[in-house]
């Protein structure tokens, strides 16, 4: 390979859903949409069907930061996508090894729960996702509950998504992505907010089946691969977010549980 060209890559650590609906299997096809190339570090693997999560198992802190450490030198690694990182032990480990190798982009969607209600994330990890790694975060892209978690502010309509994202913010996060997918209506509504007051609100049609898998995965993907490919941080969520429509109007089943997102180009 040139010298003078390498592949931008994104380094995604997160968990592995068999079902390949969600996780890092999910993680990859949408990166690879983008262009960039994607690898991967296992934190935990779940034991799940689409419909029922059964169990989850914690990788060892110590064999995750090698494989990050070895991805960071022999790749090209412009952005980082953290999803469901189990414990707060993996939490500082991810946290002090993106900060001792200076890694760029940290995009972190705060997985506490699986779509199938299975614990992805526990109380402890989620003060340390809080205190030890915000002041690393690029964007931070909590769902409707996560941002009610990480702020303790209720969410109910986009006066809600702003005060969540304003507390959030205080922790010393660059920007904040709150989804509103999970909110009602007929609109589905994203905020985002950055450190420097700068705004923009996303709106989107629900679409008829908005009972998809993975979106949230997905969409900070996208996110981290468009910003890995050099787009500033709101062209990428935009691009991100559109990437993310052609996926949920393109997804398809495969039992008889909810949707799989389907191609993001």
């Amino acid at each position: 390979m040139s010298q003078e060209y390498r592949t931008p890559c994104v380094l995604a650590i997160g968990g592995f859903d068999p079902s390949g609906g969600a996780g890092l299997l999910l993680d990859s096809q949408a990166i690879r949409a983008t262009g960039a190339h994607a690898a991967a570090v296992l934190s935990l693997t779940t034991l799940q069907d689409g419909q029922r999560f059964i169990a989850a198992w914690p990788h060892p802190e110590e064999e995750i930061r090698a494989a990050v450490e070895l991805m960071a030198k022999k790749l090209d690694v412009r952005a980082v996508k953290t999803g469901a990182l189990g414990n707060a032990r993996i939490v500082d480990a991810v946290a002090a090894v993106v900060s001792d190798l200076n890694l760029p982009n940290l995009i972190v969607d705060p997985v506490t729960a699986s779509t199938t209600r299975g614990g992805l994330l526990d109380p402890e990890g989620v003060d340390r996702l809080t205190r030890h790694m915000a002041p690393r975060i690029t964007l931070l892209t909590p769902n409707r509950h996560e941002a009610e978690i990480l702020s303790g502010t209720e969410v109910h309509d986009l006066d809600g998504m702003r005060r969540a994202a304003e507390s959030i913010l205080s922790l010393g996060v660059g920007a904040v992505l709150v989804k509103g997918g999970h909110l009602s209506g007929n609109t589905v509504t994203d905020l985002l907010l950055d450190n420097t007051g700068s705004e923009r609100v996303f709106e989107y049609p629900r679409h008829a089946h908005d009972d998809v898998r993975g979106t949230g995965c997905a969409l900070a993907s996208l996110v981290a691969g468009y910003l890995a490919m050099g787009s500033p941080l709101t062209e990428a969520v935009t691009q991100g977010r559109q990437a993310l429509q052609r996926g949920i109007e393109t997804a398809y089943e495969v039992n008889d549980g909810p949707r799989i997102l389907g191609s993001f180009r």
